[in-house]
């Protein structure tokens, strides 16, 4: 009896994970296509001629994206926190079993958005999105 017990526990444990690695694998794919919206949108609004204003309009939503996109990685951090509690402390404990509010309870143990956002991979790719976006504002006032 004690060892079907333990098969049940052992098969909760690995659906556990398994909901965990699934969700840290949609923030992935939430960010992936955060910055494919961005680069679409920036591009759009590039092909956009006519009025100096489009170039404008592409500098803040390339902001909104690049907020969003710390966003799903400081939430990802938090369910990569949670996979390694999982790891650590289930084997022995039952304890939240199943609670996937990572936000929660690993809030503090993850940097915020603002330093997210700083980071050198999303510095690189949005810095040179608001870059070229600012270098063709300039460019389209002074040609004008």
């Amino acid at each position: 009896m004690i060892w079907m017990a333990q098969q049940s526990y052992s098969e909760e444990f690995f659906q556990e994970i398994k909901i965990v690695q699934n969700i840290i694998d949609r923030m992935a794919r939430n960010s992936f296509m955060l910055k494919g919206w961005a680069v679409t949108l920036v591009v759009v609004s590039f092909l956009v001629e006519g009025q100096k204003i489009h170039y404008a309009i592409a500098f803040l939503p390339s902001l909104v994206f690049w907020a969003l996109d710390a966003y799903f990685l400081r939430l990802e951090s938090c369910y990569k926190e949670l996979h390694k509690w999982l790891i650590k402390n289930r084997p022995s404990n039952r304890d939240k079993m199943f609670d996937m509010d990572a936000r929660g309870r690993f809030q503090k143990d993850v940097d915020g958005i603002c330093t997210i956002m700083l980071t050198p991979s999303l510095l690189l790719f949005y810095g040179t999105i608001m870059v070229m976006v600012l270098i063709l504002n300039v460019y389209s006032t002074t040609s004008a």
